[in-house]
């Protein structure tokens, strides 16, 4: 039985914080890499919207190392730590890299574990959504076997063409995999075939390949 690649219900709340971790965790992942700062923090400001004086922000003064000042906002905890984004702090980093020098000191990216922790609750929540997608009956394949006794279907004998079309609605099988234990007749192969097409089923190619050539 194959399951199908989306069906609708709750457990697609899985597969939404799947992808959205993903995309968090690679956008994460993709910024810090390519950051490239050689820089001095020269002060720090923290703006409100107003009149509610929420929305608050932070503004970073900044000084490269040819001279020029200028003031920015994407200096935020997913990048450095707090204590290191403070006024008087040298920050130098190269792009491909996810180690930087505060001060001259070399530090490593502190949030890399973070970012690595959603990735693979991200992957699991995916995991999950996959065990919880309901399976489709239409793509439910059984074994029929026509032998000298008679037809036999999941380990239990039957004698008729009726029984095992009833047998066969009964499971919800709609993919017949027809094995032919020999010798048998070719009517008894043929009445196998109409139970087959009785229970609205059809044969495995398989299947189909074994009954022609028996």
């Amino acid at each position: 039985m194959r399951t199908r690649l989306f069906v609708k219900g709750l457990h697609n709340v899985l597969l939404f914080l799947g992808v959205v971790g993903i995309l968090l965790c690679v956008h994460g992942l993709y910024c810090e890499m390519f950051l490239d700062y050689n820089m001095r923090i020269m002060g720090i400001q923290i703006v409100c919207e107003q009149p509610l004086n929420n929305r608050c922000r932070s503004l970073y003064s900044i000084q490269r190392t040819d001279g020029t000042q200028e003031t920015i906002t994407t200096l935020y905890g997913s990048m450095f730590r707090d204590s290191e984004i403070v006024p008087g702090n040298t920050i130098k980093k190269a792009k491909f890299s996810f180690e930087y020098e505060v001060n001259g000191e070399k530090v490593g990216w502190a949030y890399a574990g973070h970012y690595l922790l959603v990735l693979l609750l991200s992957l699991i929540a995916i995991g999950l959504w996959r065990w919880f997608t309901p399976k489709r009956p239409n793509d439910q394949k059984v074994v029929v076997e026509v032998n000298a006794a008679g037809f036999q279907l999941a380990g239990k004998s039957i004698e008729s063409r009726a029984a095992l079309a009833q047998a066969l609605m009964k499971s919800g099988a709609k993919i017949v995999d027809l094995r032919i234990d020999h010798p048998v007749s070719d009517a008894q192969i043929e009445q196998a075939r109409l139970a087959i097409r009785d229970a609205n089923a059809s044969i495995a190619l398989s299947g189909a390949a074994d009954a022609a050539h028996g």
